[in-house]
């Protein structure tokens, strides 16, 4: 039988953090296999559905791991500045 005594506050803490990864990350699987396989239109309708905050949040993560920038007031993309702000050659 398992033990039944209240946890410690760091304890609880702490599974309430693996909790919270283990969802984001079957949240993130999924994500991504239903990005790989189902169609556009559909995808486009479920964007749709997204704040401008959203879209606006999942364009940047989008772009900074495909090592893009995103200019969001002129809606332009391009690859990565460098420090020097000039992009590179």
């Amino acid at each position: 039988m398992p033990d039944r005594r209240p946890l410690s506050q760091p304890d609880a803490h702490a599974r309430a953090l693996a909790w919270l990864d283990h969802r984001h990350h079957l949240a993130r699987e999924l994500v991504a296999a239903l990005l790989a396989t189902v169609p556009a239109p559909a995808v486009a309708c479920a964007l749709e559905q997204l704040t401008t905050g959203q879209l606006h949040l999942l364009a940047l993560q989008l772009a900074h791991a495909a090592g893009l920038e995103v200019d969001l007031h002129a809606g332009t993309i391009g690859p990565t500045t460098t420090t020097t702000g000039r992009r590179p050659r």
